[in-house]
């Protein structure tokens, strides 16, 4: 079991007493709910250097967090990922989360933080898949989170996935370089099919077409395009009837919201999760994902 709980005062990466990975972002929450869990049933959780790992067979999934500085945000994302890659070597990556301190805050004389966090992802991607880098991308996201630690929280496994992309937004990894020096590494929807059920992931999604943001400062219009993308992947993915639909939605502090219509942004009834966290770029108010899941005694 794979469990992501906010609201924790300081980020932490750990095991729990029945065995889980437990992730603890350190963001606040509006909602009544503060995790999501997982079910990857099976698999004995261990520490291996920065991360936390559980393999069943058929899905992976891991976590890990570590301190990163004014002068090695790069170095610290590039070792985390490049240590996820080994760990995940002739799997395929379904999800990963990006819980990244300070997100957009810029160090004299440096980029900001999450221009270099994309520097460093994307350096291990072409260091683990050269000239290969975008089949391999799966569904993400990158907020900001508070304290000093990045967090990264992965799911992978065995079974091939399918990546997916809206047509009305650039690619991620082919946004112009004023975006930053390395594109974000990311598709924008991941489907899988596994043991233990079928899965779709539906990336961290916000008022975006192309590669431009939209509506600076309006929170009402900023939801209506999220809304509106979410729209389009889900009907990207094509037919799933999910058990359960888990929306996670980021509020940026300064937006002074603490709710949101969570059946209109996920399309349907859901299990909403509202947490305070910066966005990747400063004029964005509110970033939404989805999961969405089909247990296995419902798949053919």
């Amino acid at each position: 079991m794979l469990v992501i709980r906010f609201g924790a005062t300081e980020s932490r990466v750990h095991i729990s007493p029945s065995g889980e990975i437990v992730a603890e972002p350190a963001s606040p929450v509006f909602s009544s709910v503060w995790e999501e869990r997982f079910p990857i049933p099976g698999g004995v959780a261990t520490h291996e250097g920065d991360w936390v790992w559980c393999d069943n067979g058929d899905m992976l999934c891991g976590a890990a967090a570590a301190r990163v500085g004014e002068t090695d945000f790069e170095s610290v994302t590039g070792r985390l990922y490049d240590a996820l890659f080994a760990r995940t070597r002739g799997l395929h990556l379904y999800r990963v989360w990006n819980h990244v301190p300070a997100i957009n805050a810029v160090a004299p004389g440096r980029e900001e933080n999450y221009k270099r966090f994309c520097l460093g992802r994307a350096s291990a991607f072409e260091r683990e898949y050269p000239g290969d880098c975008e089949r391999r991308m799966p569904a993400a996201s990158a907020v900001g989170v508070g304290g000093d630690r990045l967090v990264i929280v992965v799911i992978a496994g065995r079974a091939k996935p399918e990546h997916f992309e809206n047509p009305e937004q650039t690619p991620a990894y082919r946004y112009p370089q004023k975006y930053g020096p390395k594109p974000p590494s990311f598709a924008r929807a991941t489907r899988v099919r596994t043991r233990c059920g079928e899965w779709a992931f539906v990336s961290g999604t916000a008022a975006i077409k192309g590669s431009d943001s939209l509506h600076a400062g309006d929170f009402d219009a900023q939801s209506r395009v999220t809304a509106e993308n979410l729209f389009i992947m889900r009907r990207a993915i094509g037919a799933l009837s999910p058990s359960t639909v888990l929306l996670r939605t980021y509020l940026k502090p300064a937006s002074g919201r603490v709710s949101v219509d969570a059946r209109a942004l996920a399309g349907g009834p859901c299990e909403p999760v509202l947490v305070s966290a910066d966005i990747c770029r400063s004029e964005l108010l509110l970033e939404c994902e989805l999961t969405l899941r089909t247990p296995l005694s419902s798949t053919p």
